[in-house]
C-alpha cells in the first residue's frame, strides 16, 4: 500500500484493483498472484507524466490535494513497480503452484 497507494486510477488500475486500502491491496496482489492482468498493473503502476497522462510527480501525499480532486489519487506511477510485481509474480506464483503439485501428490500416495 505505501508504494502505490497514491498512483492515480487508470484503465487496469481501477476501483476495483488497486493499492488505496488495505483489502483492495490484498485482493489485487490475490489477482496478480493468479497471473490475470498482472502486467497491466505492473505498467499502470510505472507510468510516468506526459501528454496523454497527466499526474503530480510529487513524492508527498497532500490530503488536501487528495479532497480537492473528488477523493482521488493524483501522483506518478515508480520504477520500482517493476522489480516489485516481477519479483513477487516470480516467487508467489511459484510457491502456490509448488504447494499445490504436493497436495495433488500426497493425495496419489
Amino acid at each position: 500500500m505505501f508504494i502505490f497507494a497514491g498512483v492515480k486510477l487508470q484503465d487496469n488500475l481501477d476501483v476495483h484493483a488497486n493499492f488505496q486500502s488495505f483489502t483492495n491491496a490484498f485482493l489485487t496482489l490475490l489477482r496478480c498472484s493468479t497471473g490475470e492482468a498482472w502486467d497491466s498493473i505492473m505498467m499502470d503502476t510505472t507510468r510516468q507524466k506526459s501528454i496523454l497522462f497527466q499526474c503530480n510527480n510529487e513524492d508527498d501525499f497532500s490530503y488536501a490535494d487528495f479532497i480537492a480532486n473528488g477523493n482521488q489519487t493524483q501522483q506518478c506511477g515508480t520504477k520500482y513497480a517493476v522489480i516489485f510485481f516481477l519479483g513477487y509474480f516470480l516467487m508467489v506464483p511459484l510457491i502456490f503452484l509448488n504447494l499445490f503439485i504436493a497436495i495433488i501428490l500426497e493425495g496419489f500416495e
